[in-house]
């Protein structure tokens, strides 16, 4: 099954795209239309007969193609109109909980809305049925797999069940984190341990990326100095997903800490991460590029919304929590449909990706039919994002292609040092 790239889980392609291509298309029938001028210009310009017939056939053939790109751009427009009013409800979503003093906000979104149905009447309508689809169908392999049952419970109960939590974890309203988040509590404290520096080479892609996350029993997060000729250092870190299933013990990436990072808490393990980019050298509004599975991907979201430091780059790969970046970091998310944890617990993800121009939300199927379901973790497994995040770096589609410059330009580095952190909460757990 290949590869759903877009821009979020319901717009397919980032607006300002859509909108540089309607322009080219606009230059395009420019083009014929000055072609069909120039053929009828040479009936009359021409002192020798000409094949009257022929000239007017070229005429009628450009004057159809200047029609045609014309069609193109305005329903490229129209489909622009149509995620431009997705975004903006998404955003007044995020606008609306924060209370009465965003109301200017709020109204602002929704003269963008009214704006966009007045270019392109009928886009309201379409917003609605391309979101109805949405929330109709993102369950679709998480609810077709639990049809085939557990060990003592029925595929029908299961399905019932599943539902039903997933129903849940929307109550939460918690999946969907918007751009100006801010954690609240106070963490726990931790203590972490480098394990040597070494020598590196950059990270050259979105799978590398993921295989450089810690796995050992000892390392919990990596981080990496990036040093350039010609402009400041740079930081790469990458964290790990949940270790434990117990929870209050010295362990910084345990349940304790999933469960209070999905409820907007700062937990222990994003305590350990900004302790082991202090150890590294990496001061306050330092340029840093994140990485994380599972509970590590929703740390790395969390890093890069708290603006401590200026997270450029975040790839999470089957992150608990999907989050609208700030508009200055590329964001790059996988998820496959039939993981519990990146797809039930964000509820599908939210529906734009947010984020610097060229942000992407990759969604992809573990198992593309039912028979091999085993509680859906497969499917969250560091193994099946990597077959996955590979198929991402191999892609020739255009709309990773910033991706693609992020890379590269960390291949300019003249220096790549490593350090892996081990990290446990520090005194008397709570």
């Amino acid at each position: 099954m290949p590869l759903d790239i877009g821009s979020g889980s319901v717009v397919a392609v980032d607006t300002r795209s859509l909108r540089d291509a309607a322009a080219r298309f606009d230059v395009a029938a420019s083009h014929f239309d000055g072609a069909r001028e120039r053929a009828w210009a040479a009936v009359h310009a021409t002192p020798f007969p000409l094949d009257q017939g022929s000239v007017e056939s070229i005429a009628r053939d450009a004057a159809t193609a200047a029609d045609g790109a014309r069609a193109i751009a305005g329903e490229l427009r129209r489909m622009a109109d149509v995620y431009e009013i997705v975004e903006a409800r998404t955003r007044m979503s995020f606008e609306t909980s924060r209370g009465r003093e965003r109301i200017q906000a709020v109204r602002a979104w929704e003269e963008r809305i009214l704006a966009a149905e007045a270019r392109s009447p009928g886009a309201l309508a379409e917003a609605d049925r391309v979101t109805r689809e949405w929330e109709q169908d993102w369950a679709k392999e998480l609810l077709a797999q639990s049809s085939l049952g557990m060990d003592g419970i029925p595929g029908f109960v299961a399905t019932l069940l599943g539902a039903a939590a997933l129903d849940l974890v929307r109550g939460f309203g918690r999946g969907v984190v918007g751009p100006d988040a801010r954690l609240v509590g106070r963490a726990d404290a931790v203590r972490v341990a480098g394990y040597g520096t070494r020598v590196d080479r950059p990270a050259t892609g979105v799978a590398d990326g993921l295989r450089r996350i810690p796995d050992t029993a000892h390392a919990l997060i990596r981080v990496e100095k990036y040093t350039f000729a010609d402009r400041p250092a740079e930081y790469a870190v990458y964290v790990s997903g949940t270790r434990t299933l117990a929870r209050g013990g010295s362990e910084a990436l345990d349940t304790g800490s999933n469960l209070g990072a999905y409820f907007g808490m700062p937990a222990a393990s994003y305590e350990a991460v900004r302790a082991a980019l202090r150890d590294a050298g990496a001061k306050p509004g330092a340029t840093v590029h994140a990485f994380g599975h599972s509970q590590g991907g929703m740390i790395a979201s969390q890093l890069a919304l708290q603006r401590e430091y200026r997270v450029a780059t975040l790839v999470t790969y089957g992150s608990p929590v999907s989050v609208v970046a700030p508009p200055d970091t590329l964001s790059v998310t996988l998820r496959n449909r039939d993981d519990p944890v990146g797809t039930g617990l964000t509820h599908g993800g939210a529906p734009i990706a947010g984020g610097a121009p060229g942000s992407v939300v990759v969604h992809d199927t573990h198992d593309p039919g039912p028979e091999l379901w085993s509680l859906g973790m497969d499917a969250h497994s560091r193994e099946s994002y990597e077959r996955m995040a590979e198929q991402v770096d191999a892609s020739a589609d255009p709309r990773l292609a910033a991706a693609s410059d992020r890379f590269a330009a960390l291949a300019e580095a003249e220096r790549v040092e490593s350090v892996e952190y081990a990290a446990e909460r520090a005194g008397d757990p709570r």
